[in-house]
């Protein structure tokens, strides 16, 4: 599903992979995760137009 929204966001949400979806979620945890992966998928994007780096210190 995150593949799905990320990479290919004009394809709908169906067929076996929604039913395998369906297997192991109830509706409303399909609308909290598809909420979660927008959002996620929306700061990458917006991280990306404003060059926003993040440093990684180890």
């Amino acid at each position: 599903m995150a593949e799905l929204m990320a990479h290919r966001s004009h394809t709908p949400l169906e067929g076996d992979l929604l039913k395998q979806m369906q297997q192991h979620f109830s509706e409303s945890e399909l609308v909290e995760l598809g909420v979660y992966f927008a959002l996620v998928t929306g700061f990458q994007k917006f991280n990306e137009v404003f060059q926003i780096f993040y440093a990684c210190e180890g």
